[in-house]
Parts: structure tokens; C-alpha cells; sequence
């Protein structure tokens, strides 16, 4: 081929590939003796933090090798942070191959870090004020982090899956500010110590820990979790020993809670509790719910609590959603239809039995004497709140009596539930039902029909 015909070739071309495939029509011509820069292997770099000046990243004197580490098509960068903290203000998006991380890292407003390769964590301060921070290859190393995602910031770790928390003094892990997020969406479990400070998430912040299945501890250290105006989403943890702070209209995500030698606290309106599976209670703990906050609940609630004083909720709501069958522990004092005061006598302000579109089933029992049987069964008292009745009953849901006295402040007045079935079975209330008992599930009426047409069958053999 001709000199004059490739350049005429090349000449229109402009993209990569293209300039790529003439390079290969000159290589065939002999034309071409040196490669091109963008087919050449990337050097690989090691560098690292040496702080000499101010302890900013994007200033090559603070870098062992002189060079910030900013990956380029040519050249790319393991980078080790260890002697000193540093300040990341690199606008925009730099990437690196491996960062192995032992002090502070802090990154500005902006300024976004991306971890192509290998991470390693070990007593680590990361703070992104702003900034992004992304690690998407495996994590070599997570012990003793604290991690903060603040003002608007993402730090997002999708492939760490166990964290450990081993005498740092300042470990936790927080989103702080509206649409602040600490991702940690793979992590399965967490050990933690006596010094973890915890898991917060304030002011609109959220943290990711969905797939979290357990918190141990070397201490018995209690865990900790505080959503203040934030979402914290551990929707598949029930965890040991705990204090759990929801306030300032946040939402706490957990699966099961059993609450032993553990503190439960909701203050300020619309805060929420989520629970995926039962709630429990023993005489070791505390439940105290504020005006218009929600225990949402797809399980059972059993309250083993015999003080009155250390259950408040008479001005909360707790609401049952799902279709499996669901059972409310009743433990108050039974006075009849009247205020029973006694520090709320174990109730509700509001009870709410499944969803709009969606029936749930609540059967009242009492397997636990709370201290308030007195010769008789204990009862459940509803005060209503906020200018709502004390029970509802949305999409044809069903509260089963059990036989067991329930009182609702309907308008004002004090109502006795099963004076309202009247002999009757079922009764139609709100959006739903007042039963006696729960209408069995289309299964386990069938196991039955399949029971007595066995028993049928052997008498007649008989």
C-alpha cells in the first residue's frame, strides 16, 4: 500500500478505533516501527503519602514519587496512606487501582475517589464532606472504621461484607444531610467492641446495611443504632443486647427484636420503627413510644413487661401488615370502659390491622400474666391519638377478640369491643372486621377436611 493512500485514509479520521485500524494497515506496509501510546501497557505505580507540605492530596510534593496518583491511560497507581491524614481536593473524578488506607482520609466538596482494584481498611477515619467515594473491587481488609457520609456525600463499598471493630476509639457509621449515603449493602456481619460508638443517621442521611445478619459482640457491648431524622435500612438483623433511638421523623429497619437488658426509645412525630418480623419484651427492657410515632410490625408482639413505667405508648401507633397471622399480647389491668391511667395500663393510642388494598389478621391472646390479672385475664385499652379513634381496620382486615375484653375511645367515649360483636361472631368495623376468632386460612381448613375424611374413612372400615 502506498504512503499517500493511508494518509488520505487517516486524514477524515478522528475516533480511536479507527486511528487504531490504520496503525495496523501502516504496520502492515512497514510504515509503522513504534506502537501508538494507547496500545501500550499502563505502568503500574507505587506511591506513597508523605505529607511534607499541607496536607493535601492533589500537591505532588506531600507523594513519595512526586507524582499525584490520578490514573491515565498510561500510567496507574497503588496507592498506600498510612504515615499522615489526608485531605482529598481533587476536583472531580480521579481513579486509582489500590488504596490501602491506615489513617485519615477526608474528602472535600466535589472531590470524588474511585478504587478500581483492591481496598484495604485498617483503623480508618474515611469523611467524605461532599465528596464520592466507590470501591468496587474486593475488600482485602475492614477493622476498626469509622466511616461518615455528610452533606450530600455517597460512600459506597458494594463488595465489604464483614467489618471489625477492635479498640478504636472512634468507630461508627454514619450518613449525615439530606441524600448523604454509607453503603454497605453486602455487609453480613459485624463484630464489634465496647468503644464502637455506633450506627447513625441524621438529617436525612441513610445507611445501607440490608443484608446485615449479625452484630456479636467481644464485650457484651450493647449495640447502637440512632436515626435522627435519617434512615438506617438492617431489615434482615435482629439484634442482642440494644439501644435503639428513633427521633425527628426517622425510620429504623430491622428484621426481629427481642428486647432483653435493651432500651427502645421514639420521640418526635412520624418517627418509625419497622420490624420484619414478632417484637418481644422482657421485664429487663424498656419500650417508650411519643405522640404520632409508629411501631410498624409483620409478626407478633409479646410484651413480658410487669411495670408500667417502663412501657409508654398510649399516644403511639402500631400497625400489623402482612398476610400471615399475627398475635397482640393484651396487659393491662382490666377496669372496663373507663380511663385506666395506671402509666397507660400497657395500650396503644392507636392500633392499626393491615394496609388499604391489603388484609391483615391480629388475634388478642394472654399467655404472659403482666401483673394484671387479678383472678381474671388482662385487657387492651386504645386511647386514640391525634384526633383518630383508637382502632382501624383497613382493607377487610380482621381483629380477633379471642374472647379477651379490648376497650377503643371511639369519639371520645370509652367503648367495650365486644359488646359491639353482640353474640355475634363477626361484626363489620371501620374497613374490616370484629371477630371472636379468627377465620381459619384456606390450608389449614383443608388439613382439617383432609383430617375428618380420614377419620371418616377408618370408622367406616370399622
Amino acid at each position: 500500500m502506498r504512503l499517500q493512500n493511508i494518509l488520505w485514509i487517516a486524514r477524515p479520521i478522528t475516533s480511536r478505533a479507527c486511528r487504531f485500524s490504520v496503525y495496523l494497515a501502516m504496520l502492515v506496509a512497514g510504515l509503522a516501527p513504534v506502537a501508538p501510546a494507547e496500545v501500550q501497557a499502563a505502568t503500574m505505580a507505587a506511591v506513597s503519602y508523605i505529607g511534607l507540605n499541607n496536607g493535601l492530596w492533589n500537591t505532588a510534593s506531600n507523594w513519595s514519587t512526586g507524582v499525584v496518583p490520578a490514573n491515565t491511560d498510561t500510567n496507574q497507581f497503588i496507592v498506600t496512606i498510612a504515615a499522615k491524614p489526608v485531605v482529598f481536593d481533587r476536583t472531580g473524578t480521579t481513579t486509582i487501582n489500590d488504596l490501602i488506607l491506615s489513617n485519615s482520609l477526608q474528602l472535600n466538596s466535589n472531590c470524588n475517589l474511585s478504587v478500581t482494584n483492591q481496598l484495604s481498611l485498617t483503623s480508618v477515619s474515611l469523611t467524605s464532606n461532599g465528596g464520592n467515594f466507590t470501591a468496587n473491587g474486593p475488600v482485602t481488609a475492614a477493622t476498626n472504621l469509622s466511616l461518615t457520609a455528610s452533606a450530600g456525600a455517597r460512600i459506597v463499598l458494594p463488595a465489604l461484607t464483614q467489618i471489625t471493630e477492635n479498640g478504636y476509639p472512634f468507630g461508627s457509621l454514619q450518613a449525615n444531610g439530606a441524600n448523604s449515603l454509607l453503603d454497605l449493602s453486602q455487609v453480613t456481619t459485624m463484630e464489634v467492641d465496647n468503644i464502637f460508638t455506633g450506627i447513625q443517621a441524621n438529617s436525612g442521611g441513610e445507611v445501607n446495611l440490608r443484608n446485615l445478619l449479625s452484630i456479636t459482640s467481644t464485650s457484651g457491648h450493647t449495640a447502637s443504632f440512632n436515626a435522627s431524622g435519617g434512615t438506617i435500612n438492617a431489615s434482615k438483623l435482629s439484634p442482642g443486647p440494644s439501644s435503639i433511638q428513633v427521633r425527628s421523623g426517622g425510620n429504623l429497619l430491622l428484621g426481629s427484636l427481642n428486647l432483653h437488658n435493651s432500651t427502645v426509645t421514639l420521640s418526635d412525630a412520624k418517627s418509625t420503627l419497622s420490624l420484619q418480623g414478632d417484637l418481644s419484651t422482657d421485664i429487663t427492657s424498656s419500650l417508650n413510644m411519643g405522640y404520632d410515632t409508629t411501631l410498624l410490625l409483620d409478626g407478633n408482639f409479646s410484651n413480658g413487661l410487669t411495670n408500667e413505667t417502663r412501657f409508654t405508648a398510649s399516644s403511639a401507633t402500631v400497625q400489623v401488615i402482612g398476610t400471615s397471622r399475627h398475635t397482640l399480647e393484651v396487659a393491662g389491668l382490666d377496669l372496663g370502659a373507663i380511663d385506666p391511667v395506671n402509666n397507660g395500663n400497657f395500650g396503644f393510642g392507636r392500633l392499626v390491622v393491615g394496609q388499604s388494598g391489603s388484609a391483615a389478621t391480629m388475634t388478642l391472646v394472654d399467655f404472659i400474666d403482666n401483673g394484671n390479672r387479678s383472678g381474671g385475664t388482662e385487657a387492651l385499652y386504645l386511647f386514640g391519638s391525634g384526633g383518630s379513634d383508637g382502632l382501624s381496620l383497613l382493607g377487610g382486615s380482621t381483629l380477633a377478640l379471642n374472647h379477651l375484653d379490648a376497650y377503643d375511645r371511639i369519639n371520645g367515649n370509652w367503648v367495650s369491643l365486644q359488646s359491639l360483636l353482640g353474640g355475634n361472631d363477626r361484626v363489620a368495623f371501620d374497613g374490616g372486621y370484629i371477630a371472636q376468632q379468627a377465620v381459619p386460612e384456606p390450608s389449614t381448613l383443608a388439613l382439617l377436611a383432609a383430617a375428618v375424611g380420614f377419620v371418616l374413612s377408618i370408622r367406616r372400615k370399622r
